[in-house]
């Protein structure tokens, strides 16, 4: 598992998207933007979980990974699944800077969606 947050994120999976919604941009692109539109929510789910119990911050990890999933943003998803399962598995505290390393993962991820919007929907409502 890297913990450079970096490498463990593409661009949003934009042919599974579309294959999703059998080609439709603009279902997509409605869709990208409610996905923005969730970024606040997304971060706010880590915050203040640095005294949690092990078991709220993986519930707090599967729901983030579920938030990143449903905007196509496949490999961050994988990410914070990975380090869901690993402490799950551990079953011990909340390993010092995971938190902060999932918190790079959701940013990077909705960086991303938002380049890609601003890149392929040039004249759709969303650019």
């Amino acid at each position: 598992m890297s913990t450079d947050p970096s490498r463990d994120l593409e661009a949003v999976d934009m042919v599974q998207a579309l294959e999703d919604f059998d080609g439709n941009h603009a279902s997509v692109s409605g869709l990208l933007r409610d996905f923005l539109g969730d970024r606040r929510a997304c971060s706010g789910r880590l915050l203040g979980l640095e005294e949690a119990a092990t078991r709220r911050v993986v519930a707090a990890l599967h729901d983030v990974a579920n938030t990143l999933d449903a905007g196509w943003c496949r490999q961050a998803a994988l990410a914070v699944r990975s380090r869901e399962e690993g402490l799950r598995r551990a079953d011990a505290a909340v390993p010092l800077g995971l938190l902060a390393e999932v918190q790079a993962i959701v940013e990077q991820a909705f960086d991303g969606v938002e380049a890609v919007v601003q890149q392929h929907c040039p004249r759709c409502l969303l650019a």
